[in-house]
């Protein structure tokens, strides 16, 4: 894509392209501030502009969410053609930009970004019913002074998709495969906060390990594998995170919108116990299942006593062995008895 030109602003460079939007680095020219320019990925078709009306109705309501971890929307608009939404600029780095330097963060961090991101979706999802769609590690900025801003709020792409099992045709709100929700898989309507709890449960498991969830397939059957597939314990690829954490992650990965967290609220909840008590397992429900398949949410002292148990119950063994053998030696011994007592009173009667 060439270099934008819209009237009042000059811009420096791109920052990415993605299924949505050209994010730019940009400067407003009336006030020299640096801004953030997305250029909506448009074809000019009729269905291609009611998509772009969707989101931009969207970043109306984005607009009016007056909380510090959303970018401020400066405006949006159309010129040439081209539809732009500008949004404040950041000094800070999105958690892909972090995890290329760090394999994975520390439990603290994690703890940390994981709760001001919950705080953020919630103040969204409660006052304005607004959910992301696209959480990710590119969405979630962290600023030099620790705090946590969402990117690309209101902008998720909304496709046409053909249900083969039912015939039907109906919206779908399309994410990013490596941390899409199986229902946003499914292409279910009707999606909640739930969906944003998966995709950041998704993003929080690369933060522990280092690794992409499902990142050894492509995007079509990374999609699949939401349903059907599983991941590692984190504790086993990284022995350092809690078994709090392990647990929270997989509450949040459940399949089921139905049985993983119901609100954020829950989320925040268990995130902080899991600050002040590392051991502290969240209550999940016996019949979800987590695309974290867990493993090690035991402490390791625990786990180890089961070879001392076993150690315990061998010696009663051999004792069993020596008593069958003892029990012929005693029927003998009475039989014996017993023949002496008859040859005694033959005698007996003989000479009386």
């Amino acid at each position: 894509m060439s270099v934008p030109n819209i009237p009042g602003y000059s811009f420096v460079e791109k920052i990415r392209e993605g299924a949505t939007a050209t994010s730019w680095k940009a400067i407003q020219t009336s006030l020299r501030r640096p801004v953030v320019i997305k250029i909506l990925a448009t074809e000019g078709t009729p269905d291609d502009q009611s998509k772009v009306e969707g989101i931009l109705s969207q970043m109306r309501k984005v607009a009016s969410l007056k909380h510090s971890a959303f970018f401020e929307l400066i405006d949006i608009g159309e010129h040439d053609g081209m539809y732009y939404v500008v949004m404040g600029g950041s000094d800070g780095q999105a958690l892909s930009a972090l995890l290329s330097d760090h394999k994975c963060f520390r439990e603290k961090d994690i703890l940390g970004i994981a709760t001001d991101a919950a705080e953020a979706l919630h103040f969204a999802w409660t006052t304005k019913r607004l959910y992301h769609g696209n959480i990710k590690p590119d969405n979630i900025v962290v600023h030099p002074d620790g705090n946590v801003v969402i990117a690309d709020m209101g902008m998720a792409r909304v496709d046409v998709h053909f249900d083969q099992a039912t015939g039907q045709t109906h919206e779908m709100i399309v994410g990013t495969p490596n941390y899409m929700s199986p229902e946003q898989v499914q292409g279910r309507g009707g999606l909640d906060c739930r969906t944003d709890i998966y995709s950041l449960g998704a993003t929080l498991y690369q933060l522990a390990t280092g690794t992409i969830p499902f990142g050894d397939s492509p995007g079509g059957e990374t999609m699949n594998r939401h349903l059907i597939d599983l991941l590692p314990d984190p504790r086993d690829i990284n022995p350092d995170i809690s078994p709090a954490l392990a647990g929270i992650i997989a509450k949040m990965m459940v399949k089921s919108p139905g049985k993983r967290y119901q609100s954020w609220d829950d989320v925040v909840t268990d995130l902080k116990k899991a600050a002040s008590n590392p051991n502290s397992l969240p209550r999940m429900d016996e019949t979800a299942l987590s695309t974290v398949r867990l493993t090690t949410t035991k402490p390791s002292a625990q786990r180890a006593a089961q070879p001392i148990l076993i150690a315990k119950a061998a010696p009663p063994q051999p004792l069993q062995v020596k008593r069958k053998q003892a029990q012929p030696v005693k029927k003998q011994s009475a039989l014996v008895a017993n023949l002496k007592t008859v040859l005694w009173l033959v005698i007996m009667g003989v000479w009386v």
